[in-house]
């Protein structure tokens, strides 16, 4: 597998895809093959390569259910409910 990597890195370049180490595994990998994002705050990801899919899940699953995914998401439904078909015309 290693040594068909540097056809993906010439896509890449081609393409103008990123060629960046994954946050997870450190290995290099193209825009081209994003698979997952790594969650890192609101706004804020990183995409991971495809080899590291399940770690990546299990990570953004990690923080949801943490103190800082619950805040997060009460910050955000208070933000958004008021955008939400079933919430009382403002006026």
């Amino acid at each position: 597998m290693r040594q068909w990597r540097w056809l993906n890195r010439c896509y890449a370049f081609i393409g103008g895809y990123f060629w960046l180490p994954c946050p997870i595994c450190g290995r290099y990998f193209g825009g081209h093959e994003w698979s997952e994002s790594l969650y890192l705050g609101y706004g804020s990801g990183r995409g991971t390569c495809p080899w590291c899919v399940e770690e990546t899940k299990r990570r953004n699953a990690e923080y949801w259910a943490g103190p800082a995914g619950h805040e997060e998401r009460r910050v955000l439904s208070e933000r958004y409910s008021r955008y939400s078909a079933d919430a009382e015309p403002r006026g």
